[in-house]
């Protein structure tokens, strides 16, 4: 079993499982969602019965797109807006009323928002990573988290991308920061039973 960062505690990120990526026609479709929120809710079931944090990040943008920032000089469509049925988490995945959910205008989920407080306020946990984008959201939290000292895994049977290519290449992006980071969701799973 490969994982040797330390596992004191543990906290689940399910980041931007989104009606805008997840929906038929969503503006940014991701590949392969029904088994990917498959396994993402294999994690959340676990992870109740061990009473471990579950924290959910949703990408919002205002109305008047105001807060697209570089999204919008790059040509991204509109995305996650607030107020519409696209900035939703998907049924399946539906936070309970005690899980926090956190709002974010950037790809990191630590930028700009207070994810970095709950975190503390939880005794730094090591952070299991599930999600989408491969390639942007769950890409740059993950090292956002990785730049704030936290141990952090990303399961790789519980993110997907918006094509093959940009999945595997964040895939590759995060290994080569460190092998320790990518699991497997069997690795996960031995290593949440046990907390």
């Amino acid at each position: 079993m490969k994982a040797s960062f330390p596992q004191k505690s543990a906290a689940i990120l399910v980041i931007d499982a989104q009606n805008d990526f997840l929906s038929p026609g969503a503006p940014y479709s991701c590949i392969n969602t029904q088994q990917t929120i498959t396994n993402i809710a294999a994690m959340l079931h676990l992870a109740r019965q061990q009473k471990i944090p579950i924290i959910f990040t949703r990408e919002a943008h205002a109305p008047d797109g105001r807060d697209y920032g570089m999204e919008t000089i790059i040509g991204e469509p509109p995305h996650c807006v607030t107020g519409t049925p696209g900035i939703e988490i998907v049924e399946p995945l539906t936070p309970l009323e005690n899980e926090a959910v956190i709002d974010k205008t950037r790809y990191d989920g630590f930028l700009g928002t207070p994810l970095d407080l709950l975190l503390h306020s939880l005794g730094r946990p090591s952070l299991f990573v599930t999600g989408f984008t491969t390639n942007a959201c769950v890409l740059y939290t993950t090292m956002g988290a990785f730049q704030r000292d936290f141990p952090v895994h990303v399961i790789e049977e519980c993110v997907s991308g918006t094509s093959q290519k940009n999945h595997e290449l964040g895939l590759n992006t995060m290994r080569s920061i460190s092998d320790e980071i990518m699991i497997s969701l069997q690795t996960a799973i031995q290593l949440l039973s046990n907390q």
